[in-house]
């Protein structure tokens, strides 16, 4: 059973939700919420525009050939960018969003074979520091953006040697 109970307030704007859970009280900040919408609205729109804007980036005259703008997607998905690391950044905190970008993708791009092999291999490291962070956040009752660039600091030692 959940029922929304109220509105919290911090200088007098509503930042989050009171919530309650199987008799257990949720904070649930509004950035949060408005996360999972976001990603949501960045996989619809990616879908949508990743054949333009491989195209672009393959064949840059192909547009210009065909009387068409590439502008329009290009300035939407640097948007679409810029938006999502200030959401990241206001969720995780600044260097966590920062490490959860480029350290997995170093060590991917170290140790994969190709391309295809690097995404999924970022994927991967991201998708487990994140989850042993979090685990280990909550175990060692620490804020999690340390937790989670000390867990990527460790995966990159252990990742980037040899």
């Amino acid at each position: 059973k959940i029922c929304v109970v109220g509105v919290f307030r911090f200088g007098g704007v509503g930042v989050g939700l009171r919530v309650m859970v199987c008799g257990v009280w949720v904070f649930v900040l509004i950035v949060w919420m408005l996360g999972g919408v976001w990603l949501v609205l960045v996989a619809i729109l990616l879908r949508c525009w990743s054949s333009r804007l491989l195209l672009h980036h393959l064949y840059p005259d192909f547009f210009r050939l065909q009387q068409g703008r590439a502008w329009p997607v290009q300035l939407g998905f640097d948007l679409l960018v810029a938006l999502s690391l200030s959401l990241a950044t206001l969720v995780l905190g600044v260097m966590a969003a920062f490490a959860l970008i480029f350290i997995p993708s170093q060590i991917a791009a170290k140790r994969a074979s190709n391309w295809q092999r690097g995404l999924v291999l970022s994927l991967l490291i991201s998708v487990l520091a994140y989850m042993l962070a979090f685990a280990l956040a909550l175990y060692a009752d620490q804020p999690f953006g340390p937790v989670l660039v000390l867990m990527l600091s460790v995966f990159w030692l252990l990742g980037t040697e040899g």
